[in-house]
């Protein structure tokens, strides 16, 4: 990393259950190697399954020229606790959660988060991304994030998309599984106010059948939204009348009405 007054780490929770997942977690760890702004800190969090546990170890410490962290995560499982063992490593002024589906397509990445970030000390970065080849560029409403992510609505792409501040108040959420990176984004702009925004297409989310989404139930994810807006009572009432905007998505029109 260049000589700067910004120091960033990266934090990857691994959950490896298969070749295919372990494969993905090799992209990931690359993409991140090859930033022309190589970040001072990489923390892999392990939460796999036993028999892989030892190849994902292997794998970090296969990489030249970076060293890697590798910290067995044995506690509460769940992608969030798992995350938030990592972050607990990084001794970074800035932090980016980068999932082990996701990784960096562009390797000046960081160079241009840096850039915004001494611009700013005080403030976060949001990056655009693609998946299976649509573009996801964070949406903002003059300025801030749209109230509609009370409503499980995510414009903004998923936790990588998120560089942040290296706070012990700015975790995910333990109680959600599925919107945790919601729950962060609205934290985050409450503690900071707006994002400054990267929009073009930095981050590539994986997409396939592993992904918790696929695998949540309906129920599930109504327990997380009426739990997000338990206390976001205000920014839900706003938010409401926006829903309509999606004239297809009648799964959105549902949650609002159960909410």
């Amino acid at each position: 990393m260049p000589e700067s007054g910004i120091s960033l780490g990266v934090v990857i929770p691994a959950y490896i259950d298969s070749i295919e997942a372990l494969d993905r977690l090799d992209f990931t760890l690359e993409s991140v190697i090859k930033q022309q702004s190589r970040p001072a800190q990489i923390v892999v969090s392990d939460d796999s399954v036993t028999e892989y546990t030892s190849q994902v170890q292997e794998l970090c410490e296969s990489k030249k020229g970076v060293e890697i962290k590798y910290v067995r995560h044995i506690g509460p499982k769940g992608v969030s606790a798992n995350s938030n063992h990592g972050l607990g490593f990084i001794t970074t002024k800035y932090v980016h959660c980068l999932h082990q589906d996701d990784l960096i397509r562009n390797p000046d990445c960081y160079r241009r988060v840096i850039f915004l970030l001494e611009r700013n000390q005080n403030s976060w970065v949001l990056m655009g991304g693609v998946a299976s080849e649509s573009r996801i560029i964070p949406k903002l409403r003059r300025g801030t994030l749209p109230r509609e992510l009370n409503l499980g609505i995510n414009t903004i792409g998923g936790p990588s998309a998120a560089v942040f501040p290296n706070n012990h108040d700015l975790k995910f959420s333990e109680k959600f599984n599925m919107l945790f990176d919601v729950d962060l984004f609205l934290k985050l702009q409450d503690a900071l106010g707006k994002p400054m925004l990267i929009d073009s297409k930095e981050i590539e989310y994986q997409m396939g059948s592993w992904q918790l989404q696929k695998r949540i139930s309906s129920s599930d994810l109504l327990k997380e939204l009426i739990e997000l807006n338990t206390y976001r009572q205000d920014e839900l009432r706003s938010s409401l009348r926006h829903v309509f905007m999606y004239r297809k998505r009648l799964d959105v029109k549902q949650r609002a009405l159960a909410v």
